[in-house]
């Protein structure tokens, strides 16, 4: 299968190159399959503080970002991305509300998800 399909794109290093993966091998006609027994351990993030610091989520969301535009249409590319946005808005409210360390890089997160969205659409309703 790894033959026909590829391996992991390296345009998304960590944070969407599994599902990028899952949606060519689906697309190729493979078959996925859930195994509920299955057990990955991830030693505390470690890779993803290695390569980006503080700013992991910021660049999460970026990959997240890279491979909705690759693997879906510009329509639901747009409502997907108004409901990240709709999502992070009720977390930012609640991290200002608790005082929690993630609530700056949460507005981070709204401008440029509200940047995005002015994008997409500008391009939706120009076609």
């Amino acid at each position: 299968m790894i033959d026909k399909i590829g391996g992991f794109d390296p345009k998304f290093h960590m944070f969407g190159e599994d599902g990028e993966w899952c949606v060519r091998i689906n697309r190729m006609g493979w078959k996925l399959l859930f195994e509920p027994n299955a057990e990955v351990i991830h030693l505390g993030g470690q890779s993803s503080i290695q390569r980006w610091g503080e700013n992991t989520l910021l660049k999460e969301e970026e990959a997240f970002f890279d491979f909705l535009t690759d693997v879906l249409t510009p329509f639901k590319v747009t409502t997907n991305t108004l409901a990240r946005l709709f999502i992070l808005s009720l977390h930012f409210a609640k991290s200002k509300i608790s005082g929690s360390k993630y609530a700056e890089v949460q507005k981070k997160l709204i401008i440029i998800h509200s940047t995005r969205i002015k994008r997409l659409v500008s391009r939706l309703l120009s076609k």
